[in-house]
């Protein structure tokens, strides 16, 4: 008959070496390295939002919608961008706007980026919200949403591939900006 001291000294202490050793490669090898690449992605993203070229983006889309006083024109500017986004290009009417709705589909496209590593874990959260929360929040509420809330009346997507990624308002970048209660 087999003793518990036997047992142990038998068959669990002759695991405790393997265990620390593999839990200390997991360590050292996988959850280190992940937590670098995630903070590794969030400063490229920044690098990404600063670039020169997404800075004349993000001026040019915002004085495309909030540069006109007129409430009119903003309405029919905003059924733009949402005929443009759906259309997944322009229609014969939109042609001068080409390079303004461009400007403005980028920027959207960028959050909607950041909301995709938000939800698959890929990006440092912390950092996330640290470098791009506050324009994040602003664009969100000054122009994401307006979009958003002024599409046509009745207006249905078809289909799937036709569907703007940021058509969802990228729940979890409001959340993580503050912007929305997390669901419980």
């Amino acid at each position: 008959m087999c003793c518990p001291e036997s047992f142990a000294k038998d068959y669990l202490i002759p695991f405790v070496g393997p265990a620390v050793s593999l839990a200390v490669a997991l360590l050292f090898f996988w959850l280190a390295p992940r937590r670098q690449a995630r903070r590794q992605l969030a400063l490229e993203l920044w690098q990404a939002f600063t670039s020169d070229e997404m800075q004349t983006s993000r001026r040019r889309a915002w004085e495309y919608l909030h540069g006109i006083s007129d409430a009119t024109e903003r309405e029919l500017r905003v059924k733009r961008v949402w005929d443009w986004a759906t259309n997944l290009g322009p229609r014969p009417d939109l042609v001068e706007d080409v390079d303004r709705l461009q400007d403005v589909i980028k920027v959207f496209n960028f959050f909607s980026a950041c909301e995709q590593c938000l939800r698959l874990r890929n990006v440092d959260q912390e950092l996330l919200r640290a470098l791009l929360g506050y324009v994040f929040a602003r664009w969100s509420q000054d122009t994401v949403e307006v979009v958003r809330e002024n599409r046509p009346s009745g207006e249905k997507i078809a289909h799937v591939t036709t569907r703007p990624p940021w058509l969802d308002g990228m729940p979890m970048f409001r959340v993580l900006c503050g912007l929305d209660v997390p669901p419980k």
